[in-house]
């Protein structure tokens, strides 16, 4: 039996404090990608795919709340847009700014320039499909996504968007297993079976917020549980001595139970606005931490700025941007309903017009 997703509580505290500590744990991946030496984070990537898992689960409420025509999806597609783009257009302006400082070429910099604030991937091999701010692969799939879902995704059952999930799995699995890893989707060439690992996780996500109803009547769940398996899912994987695609695939497996723990669990009311807070500054943490790096490690290649000292001043530049920037016109979008959701199609649990990973 399927349940209602306009059933769902209006917020949920405890998902803000999952994707601000997702969040955290990408940024502390980049940390050991450019700086070096927190090999415990280099699974920590994985969380993107928790991410499109969260947004499927917070977006599903409204796309699904209420029957929508054509006019209706075009309005929700051009919403999300405008919701997403403005951050990570700073971002892409911030990376111009660390990549005009490396000394890259005039014209590579103004195609790589256009095409991220068209939202195109920049097709070139071995590269980054957005190298002026990696991360916005992960927006571009997310409205691939919200397009499906506005167009098709909701007029299906649970059961054939399970089937979905289930399949484009699959086909992650024997990939990873030819290949020894499954992280596909910033680089070119490649970066279209991306499309799998959103395919996977947006559905599921999906279908546990159509169940979410049943399973937060049913189940009860240690408010602490689900971050702590989170961490452990994410972090664990670190001490693998090699990167193991296989060992990837069980994390996302694992996923979906820890989202339906975590929907099953309620914080004492004390800690809701913290979470809240955390949840908000996530976004602007997200969209802008790698070209915020990325110019803390060029300034220490010139000699500015201390190499030792480089992680630890990217770190607090980041976490303050974030903070700054949580509650600002640029990191809420440039659409907003001004309309009240009616009690027939609420307000979307956790959903502050943000995608699922910020």
């Amino acid at each position: 039996m399927t349940c209602d997703p306009r059933a769902l509580p209006a917020r949920m505290p405890l998902l803000d404090a999952m994707r601000a500590l997702a969040a955290l744990l990408v940024l502390l991946f980049h940390v050991d990608v450019i700086f070096g030496g927190l090999p415990l984070f280099r699974h920590t990537e994985l969380a993107v795919d928790f991410f499109f898992m969260l947004s499927g689960f917070v977006l599903t409420a409204s796309v699904e709340g209420k029957q929508r025509d054509g006019s209706a999806a075009t309005g929700f597609i051009v919403a999300r847009i405008g919701r997403l783009w403005p951050m990570m257009a700073l971002g892409s302006v911030i990376g111009l700014g660390t990549a005009w400082m490396r000394g890259v070429d005039s014209q590579a910099l103004a195609l790589s320039f256009t095409l991220a604030l068209l939202l195109l991937p920049s097709m070139v091999v071995r590269s980054p499909i957005f190298p002026l701010n990696g991360p916005q692969w992960s927006l571009l799939l997310e409205l691939i996504a919200n397009v499906a879902h506005a167009l098709e995704l909701r007029r299906l059952p649970a059961r054939m968007l399970l089937l979905l999930s289930t399949s484009a799995w699959l086909m992650l699995f024997a990939i990873a297993g030819m290949k020894g890893e499954m992280t596909f989707g910033p680089m070119y060439p490649g970066w279209q079976l991306g499309i799998l690992r959103i395919g996977y996780a947006y559905t599921l996500g999906c279908v546990i917020a159509r169940l979410a109803p049943a399973i937060i009547a049913r189940i009860r769940a240690p408010w602490w549980l689900p971050l702590a398996l989170l961490a452990v899912l994410l972090i664990g994987p670190g001490r693998a001595p090699a990167p193991n695609g296989l060992l990837d695939m069980a994390v996302l497996l694992a996923f979906g139970p820890v989202l339906i723990i975590a929907i099953a669990a309620d914080p004492p009311e004390g800690l809701h606005p913290a979470m809240r807070r955390a949840g908000a500054a996530s976004w602007p943490l997200y969209a802008l931490h790698v070209p915020l790096m990325d110019g803390a490690n060029t300034l220490a290649v010139k000699g500015v700025l201390p190499p030792s000292l480089a992680p630890v001043a990217a770190i607090v530049l980041t976490l303050v941007a974030a903070m700054v920037l949580a509650n600002s016109r640029i990191a809420k979008g440039f659409t907003r309903s001004k309309r009240q959701p009616s009690r027939a199609a609420p307000t979307p649990a956790n959903s502050s017009g943000q995608p699922g990973y910020t």
